[in-house]
Formats: C-alpha cells, sequence, structure tokens
C-alpha cells in the first residue's frame, strides 16, 4: 500500500511539473513568446557549435584542474575525469538536437496560434487538478 501512495505522488509530482510547462505560454504572453522565438532561432541555433566550443574549453579546464589527481591514481581516474564530460556531451547534443527539431516549431506554434495556447493551458489546468489530487490522496 505504502508503495502505490508512493507512486501516486512521483507521478502527480511529474504531472505538476507538465502542467506548468503547457500552462506558462498562456502566462508569457503573445508578445514575449515572439521575442523568444526570434532569440530561439537567430541566436541559440546559429551559435550551437560556439556551444559545443564552450563544453570542449570546459573539459580542458577540469582535467586542468584535476591533473594532480590524475598523475597520482592512474587510469580509472581518467575515467572519473573525462565521463562527465562525455555524459554531458551527449546531454548537450540532445538538448540542441530537440530545441533544433521540436523547440523552434512549437514556440512558433504558441506565439502564433492563441487556440493553441488556450488548449494547452486547459490541459495544463486539468494536469495541475489532477496532480493535486494525486498528491493529495498519497498523503493517506
Amino acid at each position: 500500500m505504502q508503495q502505490t501512495l508512493s507512486w501516486c505522488n512521483r507521478i502527480g509530482m511529474l504531472l505538476g511539473f507538465i502542467s506548468f510547462w503547457l500552462a506558462a505560454p498562456e502566462f508569457i504572453g503573445e508578445e514575449r513568446l515572439k521575442s523568444w522565438e526570434q532569440i530561439l532561432i537567430n541566436r541559440v541555433m546559429k551559435h550551437r557549435y560556439s556551444i559545443w566550443r564552450i563544453v570542449a574549453f570546459g573539459s580542458m579546464s577540469w582535467l586542468a584542474w584535476n591533473w594532480h589527481e590524475v598523475q597520482i591514481s592512474g587510469h580509472m581516474t581518467w575515467f572519473r575525469v573525462y565521463f562527465p564530460f562525455i555524459i554531458w556531451g551527449f546531454f548537450l547534443f540532445a538538448v540542441i538536437g530537440v530545441i533544433n527539431k521540436y523547440g523552434v516549431f512549437i514556440v512558433s506554434r504558441m506565439a502564433n496560434d492563441s487556440k493553441v495556447r488556450e488548449t494547452s493551458f486547459f490541459v495544463g489546468a486539468v494536469l495541475f487538478t489532477l496532480s493535486f489530487l494525486l498528491q493529495l490522496i498519497s498523503t493517506f
């Protein structure tokens, strides 16, 4: 029983998080969404290779900071030093890919179509209510 209630709480928190992102465009407003659309297209997508350079510089900085540990401990420390940046690189690659494929489209639709914003707000409100009820149930 306790495990079921724990899962109700987790699902409620997840639905609450999703509901925020569905309701946010209505609160942000059309003008700001249109400016974010331009920022997303003009800055983030055009400078994605600069973001990769920042990650590479961060990797080299991390290695320089931990070089004494690498020299002392041997091979396993190489794994500890480089593994976070390999994971960070894949994560960044995935985020830029998702923004490139879906983010521009979603922000554009939210900025230019008030019906999509209203529907998104309604779905967000329903999910928020459901998340509140699931979290309330999980307290018993």
